[in-house]
């Protein structure tokens, strides 16, 4: 999968590459907000994994990231607190992964993001035989 970690901590998303490298994921990342979610507009991606701390709301980021990317990446958000997870499942959000997280949960979640996007496909390709 094509996987970006936007994270402004690079040890963290040094961790996720080094976890989902190995299963042979391409990982970009990116400490810019910003830079990470152009990338995800120019680039098809498969998996976002964002933290969007420091920000008080990940509300901008994520509806800037359904409104533009053209390939509608599976969202996965890492946060620490309950309110923050809620806010975002209700702007767009695919999934959460809560801090501190365990390599187990984050190869849960790549495995979720694999199994929606080719659901996905799946419908696309269903359709396209409907408008034959």
């Amino acid at each position: 999968m094509k996987i970006v970690v936007i994270d402004k901590d690079p040890l963290n998303a040094q961790f996720i590459k080094s976890k989902l490298e190995p299963l042979g994921h391409k990982i970009t990342s990116h400490t810019s907000k910003s830079e990470g979610a152009q990338f995800c507009i120019e680039n098809e991606v498969d998996l976002v994994i964002l933290d969007p701390s420091p920000l008080n709301t990940p509300r901008t980021l994520i509806q800037d990231l359904r409104r533009n990317a053209a390939f509608s990446p599976y969202t996965v958000m890492i946060s620490q607190t309950p309110p923050a997870q809620t806010e975002a499942l209700k702007f767009g959000i695919n999934d959460v992964l809560a801090k501190p997280f365990n390599p187990e949960t984050l190869d849960e979640k790549v495995e979720q993001a694999k199994y929606f996007n080719a659901l996905i496909k799946r419908m696309a390709d269903d359709l396209s035989l409907i408008h034959i």
